[in-house]
């Protein structure tokens, strides 16, 4: 058998013929690259609400009868009848004068619609791995454990 160097000496070697061989793998070991796909994602907005839609109450302060309930700040701006000329028509119908306190007293609502921003994200290319990257060990050929010979 010759043996060849990388530097191009040799050496020849003989090895009594016992007709058997004893074979064993010859491997190698192959990288494989993962392997992957482009995804393109396009630019993405959206829109974040910070605040929501929302209505407000507005409130007055307004006189009411203790008597009948009657909103007596709404009566005399109607028809010009004061909270003492009211309690003075129940004094004559009914014999007493009902007083009148004071309420809060919803006169409107104010809308408020959301508030917010927009929020960007640029267009992107992603990379999905499909397959990881691995070594595969391949067998290239056969030696014998025995005389070196070597068969593919």
């Amino acid at each position: 058998m010759t043996y060849v160097c990388a530097c191009g000496a040799s050496r020849t070697e003989t090895i009594p013929a016992t007709g058997l061989h004893d074979w064993i793998p010859v491997t190698a070991v192959i990288h494989h690259d993962a392997e992957t796909h482009a995804v393109h994602h396009d630019e993405e907005r959206h829109w974040i609400v910070d605040v929501p839609t929302y209505d407000e109450y507005v409130y007055e302060l307004h006189a009411v009868c203790s008597g009948c309930g009657a909103d007596l700040t709404l009566l005399e701006r109607e028809n010009g009848t004061t909270p003492a000329e009211h309690s003075w028509q129940h004094y004559e119908k009914e014999g007493v004068g009902y007083g009148w306190h004071d309420e809060q007293v919803i006169v409107g609502t104010v809308h408020h619609g959301e508030q917010g921003h927009e929020e960007v994200i640029p267009a992107r290319d992603e990379t999905v791995v499909d397959r990881e990257a691995w070594d595969e060990t391949v067998t290239v050929g056969r030696r014998c454990a025995v005389c070196g010979a070597v068969s593919d």
